[in-house]
């Protein structure tokens, strides 16, 4: 627990001094890098896309290693890993370069197991399929710079999501669960085709790493599946990171507010 207050102090220290940088950026840009930033009235931005996620999850990770170790007699397929894709909505304001951004997110991804029915109990499951569903709420700041129409720059993103599944359960059958939600961080470049500072669309490319600074909790799907965690293992040990690249490409609308 004191590795992680420790964690979440050290992620806030740099997230403050990243935004320290932008500021003092955004305010000296007029005596050295005018013309290299989209001028304009404030304006309103409304957009939508896909995303793209690659994850580096070892709560995941572990749960796939242990359920084919355990289920490795009677399975003619294993279990691999996924990687996760979904809609991309936001909605912002934009002004000299600056950009303040609320987002919803989804990424959706499904992990597929396949048992010997030689080996397996009659009336037992054959064909295991999890379709994974992660829904974000992400808020981002960003700081552009360039030239007409090709502008670029840094940005940080902090996402609450939550984790969703969907699996059958044995004498259950198909069951819906919410498995656990989380806090985590994206950051990464901005690259943007158009221009951001004045009426009219554009696009957002939105290369980022996202990582979590609170673990969430797997023990659902060891549980719904019949996996168990490691021998000796505590209860806090079903826990792991979800990291992972990103790549999201979107189509924004800009409207000037006056």
């Amino acid at each position: 627990m004191i590795l992680k207050l420790q964690l979440l102090r050290s992620a806030i220290k740099k997230i403050l001094l990243l935004f320290l940088v932008l500021s003092l950026g955004h305010l000296s840009r007029a005596q050295i890098f005018d013309d290299w930033y989209p001028e304009g009235v404030p304006s309103f931005f409304i957009g939508g896309g896909y995303g793209f996620m690659y994850a580096n999850s070892t709560g995941l990770d572990m749960f796939i290693h242990e359920y084919n170790r355990q289920k490795r007699p009677i399975l003619s397929k294993y279990m691999e890993k996924s990687s996760f894709s979904g809609l991309a909505l936001s909605t912002g304001f934009f002004w000299n370069g600056l950009i303040l951004e609320l987002g919803y997110s989804t990424h959706s991804g499904t992990l597929i197991a396949e048992g010997n029915p030689a080996k397996i109990a009659p009336g037992s499951i054959t064909h295991r399929k999890i379709d994974l569903d992660l829904h974000s709420i992400n808020i981002m700041g960003a700081l552009v710079y360039g030239f007409d129409p090709i502008y670029t720059g840094p940005f940080i993103e902090v996402a609450f999501t939550n984790i969703k599944f969907e699996t059958e359960i044995e004498g259950r059958g198909l069951k819906r669960l919410d498995m656990d939600s989380y806090i985590g961080f994206n950051t990464g470049w901005l690259f943007i085709i158009g221009d951001p500072g004045g009426s009219g669309a554009y696009l957002v490319f939105k290369p980022y790493y996202s990582y979590s600074v609170s673990d969430p909790e797997w023990l659902k799907l060891y549980e719904a599946t019949n996996t168990k965690p490691l021998e000796g293992q505590f209860f806090e040990d079903t826990k792991g990171a979800f990291n992972g690249f990103n790549m999201t490409i979107t189509l924004n609308l800009n409207m000037a507010c006056f």
